[in-house]
């Protein structure tokens, strides 16, 4: 959820339907980015913080309804 990596809202689905054990994680890299080991991703495939801030209080939102993916958001 903190890349860049297309329209789709798969990353995101993946969070939600994980549950409440994903938020320890949501809150962890919240304000900062993940660091891969051995791996390096150029800085232009971060999210910009606007946009990362709204994934994350969805996702949240989301786990905490009990909701199993961005779908069942009945507000869209």
């Amino acid at each position: 959820m903190c890349f860049d990596v297309g329209e789709s809202q798969e990353e995101a689905d993946a969070v939600i339907a994980r549950g409440r054990r994903m938020l320890p994680l949501i809150n962890k890299y919240e304000n900062r980015d993940p660091i891969v080991e051995g791996r390096s991703y150029p800085k232009v495939m971060l999210k910009g913080p606007l946009i990362k801030d709204e994934a994350f209080r969805g996702a949240v939102k989301a786990i905490q309804h009990g909701w199993h993916s961005t779908s069942d958001n009945p507000g869209g």
